[in-house]
């Protein structure tokens, strides 16, 4: 599939300019994802903000889930280790 870039919002075509500067300017022969959300918070919009606020908070989620599972593995080994 080919990726229009005539259609893309004005956002996005800035983003992707500054990417592409971002990425020239440290010696990457690629942009990759980091240029792109770099370029993108740099700028943020209401959406993005949004999309931030939702990924913090499933990692927050995901950190709390493994440190209940880790705490009731170790809960687990103990009482294993004292019988």
């Amino acid at each position: 599939m080919a990726i229009d870039p005539k259609k893309w919002t004005t956002r996005t075509q800035e983003a992707i300019a500054a990417a592409s500067d971002s990425a020239r300017t440290l010696g990457n022969p690629e942009v990759t994802v980091d240029h792109v959300l770099s370029a993108v918070a740099d700028k943020p919009t209401p959406l993005f903000l949004r999309f931030c606020r939702s990924w913090v908070l499933r990692l927050e989620w995901c950190n709390r889930r493994q440190m209940q599972l880790w705490s009731n593995s170790h809960a687990q080994q103990a009482g294993r280790n004292r019988e």
